[in-house]
């Protein structure tokens, strides 16, 4: 009896042994060669005050990063990238664009065959110092303009009163094409914008403000590796050509360092020129550093399903010993 007892001991051993490494190995494939972390902002941190986020965001197959706050179901954007960035800034928080409460940062890390991972980080609390958001666009670009490896990154501004309709596309095949609408700015915010991710190559367009009867057109040669921008100013001013990216203390794994811009934007007239301003000096959170999963699987749950596949072994092994128990007193 007692022989059969210790030999079905071992295999519940075994068996239990055996499926904690699958899962731990399914945890390490997905961490190889990954890592997020935040290292200004930890668990139960209050931001009450225009924040620049700083870390570490690397993984394999890398497109892009996007940042959310997560209350409840919903994702509420924060800010992308599509550069790797190694202790650097990762993305502008301004707390008066949000509504004053508990959120949890997600980092959602995008391959380059567009599958992503939602990575969970700490949970902070939003103070928003003006008690109510700001009605309809943050005061700074929450988004550095960072170089891509693969990709020629583009900005498009609209620094007008009005809508901004803008279409671009290529001589070149398979390359990116669009056709866009940019909301008008508003007093006292900074132009809306958003990024072009482009296939390099050559690119033309137009771009017509929704008041206008005649549009503007632009022509644009983009590589990887470096940073443009679109920006209209309203009538018939549209400046478009290569800027300068946002300084970064690396170019991420396996990045070399970025070319300096071929050329620069032509010049705008002083009025339209005075519109845009250099990003605004933001102040950094209490220093601190959390570390976060590098899947987007809470590690709760995977603890769960394991915990319920180590107790059907434990069942059923148990029948065997029972069972074994019956034939030896038989």
């Amino acid at each position: 009896m007692k022989k059969y007892l210790l030999w079905y001991a071992k295999i519940i051993i075994v068996i239990t042994l055996l499926m904690l490494v699958t899962a731990n190995g399914l945890v390490v494939s997905a961490e190889e060669g990954a890592t997020v972390k935040f290292t200004n902002v930890s668990e139960g941190d209050t931001i009450s005050q225009l924040t620049t986020l700083t870390g570490t965001i690397t993984f394999p197959d890398f497109l892009k990063y996007e940042i959310f706050l997560k209350a409840g179901n919903d994702l509420i954007w924060v800010g992308n990238s599509h550069s790797s960035v190694v202790d650097g800034n990762l993305v502008r928080l301004d707390p008066r664009v949000f509504s004053s409460g508990s959120y949890q940062l997600v980092v959602r890390q995008v391959h380059t065959d567009s599958n992503y991972t939602d990575t969970l980080g700490p949970t902070i609390t939003i103070d928003n110092p003006n008690g109510v958001p700001l009605p309809y666009y943050p005061e700074v670009e929450p988004s550095f303009l960072y170089p891509s490896e693969i990709l020629a990154i583009v900005r498009v501004r609209n620094c007008a009163g009005e809508e901004f309709h803008y279409d671009y596309h290529s001589p070149q095949s398979f390359r990116s094409s669009g056709d866009k609408v940019l909301p008008g700015k508003l007093e006292d915010t900074i132009c809306t914008f958003e990024d072009l991710a482009l296939v390099p190559g050559q690119y033309r367009g137009t771009g017509q403000g929704g008041a206008q009867d005649q549009s503007a057109p632009f022509e644009l040669t983009v590589d990887e590796w470096h940073v443009y921008e679109i920006v209209y100013f309203g009538g018939q001013q549209l400046q478009f050509g290569e800027v300068a990216p946002d300084d970064k203390p690396d170019m991420g794994a396996g990045m070399a360092q970025t070319p300096t811009p071929k050329s620069r934007p032509t010049a705008t007239p002083a009025q339209a020129a005075a519109q845009v301003s250099p990003p605004t000096p933001v102040p950094e959170a209490p220093k601190g550093e959390t570390i976060l999963p590098t899947t987007g699987n809470d590690d709760r749950a995977n603890a769960f399903f394991i915990g319920i596949a180590v107790v059907v072994i434990l069942t059923l092994s148990l029948g065997g010993v029972l069972a074994a128990r019956r034939r030896g007193y038989s």
